[in-house]
């Protein structure tokens, strides 16, 4: 892998292999002077098969995420780009059908299992965004905040007393709610974008 490669996450290599697979499917697809290759029907199987096992490990990878409350910058990242890949694949697929007959018969045939595992990712990601909403609706973050921010004891105690004489308690509190309340945010900001079309 190249120096570029080497610093994208796994979701955002999972992304550039899903566009490459996309790219690929639309410009062969309806090339006309393509479809007379012997080969051209085993192409678009190898593109539909690779992009389908891109949507699965998307899928299978946010399944697996733990501990994702509170929604920290990797669980969030994770979620939106994965949101992406399903959103642009289903438009993919929108855009095909939208083609009429000047896309391949076979690419028309594997159009809806497509859409099916994009959706699959999608209902995958927005599940996942709920639970963590519901996880900071439980409660008690604002303490464990507190807590884990401003100890009682331990090396940071001198830091913690430097800054309680700074600020009074209900400062802390407030701080601590807006905290909890941007994470809330951040998912619930998934479930409010939509993509075009659900199904083609």
């Amino acid at each position: 892998m190249d120096s570029a490669g080497e610093s994208l996450t796994k979701f955002e290599i999972l992304g550039k292999k899903a566009n490459d697979e996309i790219a690929t499917l639309v410009r062969e697809t309806c090339d006309k002077e393509r479809w007379g290759d012997e080969r051209f029907e085993d192409l678009l199987v190898a593109r539909n098969s690779a992009l389908h096992r891109v949507l699965g490990e998307g899928d299978r990878l946010v399944i697996s995420m733990e501990h994702v409350v509170p929604a920290f910058w990797d669980t969030l990242h994770t979620l939106y780009t994965a949101y992406d890949i399903a959103k642009t694949t289903l438009e993919f697929c929108s855009y095909l059908v939208k083609q009429g007959k000047n896309v391949h018969e076979r690419q028309k045939e594997e159009i809806t299992g497509i859409a099916g595992s994009a959706e699959g990712l999608l209902t995958t990601v927005l599940d996942k965004a709920r639970a963590v909403k519901k996880g900071l609706d439980e409660g008690g973050w604002i303490d464990r905040i507190l807590e884990g921010g401003l100890p009682d004891g331990g090396e940071a105690y001198v830091t913690a007393e430097a800054v309680r004489v700074l600020v009074d308690e209900n400062f802390l509190e407030e701080w601590a709610g807006l905290m909890v309340e941007s994470w809330g945010d951040s998912v619930v900001g998934l479930g409010l974008l939509k993509p075009i079309e659900r199904r083609p």
